[in-house]
């Protein structure tokens, strides 16, 4: 699952404010915030984080899993729009 540096993280690969995810996700301003300043994987969230997840994914950002099961960002530029 990912955490609150992976989202800021894919936030910034994008040039997305926090306003800009919460308009695409769905979700408060305030909620992705929280999500971000977490330093662990919001547990409890699961529908949030998907929400999430989603938005990134249809700009353009993709996770993926390493064999020692560390998580990278990947920017799709065919995707990448704002």
């Amino acid at each position: 699952m990912i955490n609150g540096s992976l989202v800021r993280g894919a936030r910034g690969i994008l040039g997305w404010s926090v306003q800009t995810l919460a308009r695409r996700a769905h979700v408060g301003t305030a909620t992705i915030l929280r999500v971000e300043r977490a330093r662990t994987s919001p547990y409890g969230q699961h529908r949030t984080i998907e929400k999430i997840e989603r938005a990134l994914a249809d700009g353009g950002v993709h996770f993926t899993e390493g064999a020692h099961g560390e998580i990278g960002l990947r920017l799709d530029a065919s995707q990448h729009a704002e």
